[in-house]
């Protein structure tokens, strides 16, 4: 996760005041991270209510549970993400216990993504890539979907996936390079282009990176 270090010593002073019983200051450190965590709950749930409710009940049980954050054993933004995660499959664990009609919308999504874009054309033209990308990731299976959220939208490192969703870095890096190829293959039917056409890793990754700019 790319944090420059003036943000990583004001994160270590809300952090420490936090744990003496600061609430403002826990507040704030977790509200560093609040669009990056709604961000990466919302393709795991499928709709911004659901997302911001996970992100909720992730700001009360790690407030609750700060004693257990070890820094030794991972940074504070990687322990966040991972009780983000926990959250969101609570959630859908309700919700089989609850079936519901809801579904992943992927132009709410994009429009919700580019809601701060400061230029009208700039943000229909992000929105209608994010709606795209989103309807692609929607189809992959949830641990590629998830581990693509997670390393091009949210710059996590494969370490800190690996953290964060409880495997090892081999599975990660599988996961990575499964959910590339899927969607290399999505692109190609989309384009009507044989699968030896298909977009270059490097175009993939630069698509990926930008459907998740905000």
């Amino acid at each position: 996760m790319l944090v420059d270090e003036q943000t990583l010593r004001l994160q270590a002073r809300w952090l420490a005041a936090a744990r003496i019983g600061n609430g403002d200051a826990y507040g704030a450190l977790f509200m560093a991270y609040h669009a990056a965590l709604v961000r990466y709950a919302w393709p795991l749930v499928g709709s911004q209510e659901d997302a911001e409710d996970a992100v909720h009940d992730a700001f009360l049980k790690s407030w609750q549970r700060l004693d257990r954050f070890d820094e030794r054993r991972g940074a504070y933004g990687t322990w966040i993400f991972a009780v983000t995660r926990n959250c969101c499959l609570d959630r859908l664990r309700a919700r089989k216990r609850r079936p519901t009609s809801q579904a992943p919308d992927p132009d709410a999504q994009a429009e919700w993504l580019a809601d701060d874009a400061p230029d009208p054309e700039y943000q229909a033209m992000q929105q209608d890539r994010q709606s795209a990308m989103m309807a692609r990731l929607a189809m992959l299976p949830p641990a590629y979907r998830e581990t693509l959220v997670l390393f091009y939208w949210n710059d996590l490192s494969v370490h800190e996936i690996a953290q964060v969703t409880g495997t090892s870095e081999s599975n990660v890096k599988s996961r990575l390079s499964r959910g590339r190829s899927r969607l290399a293959d999505m692109l190609c039917r989309e384009m009507g282009v044989r699968r030896d056409r298909q977009p270059s890793l490097d175009a993939l990754d630069l698509l990926l990176t930008e459907s998740g700019q905000v």
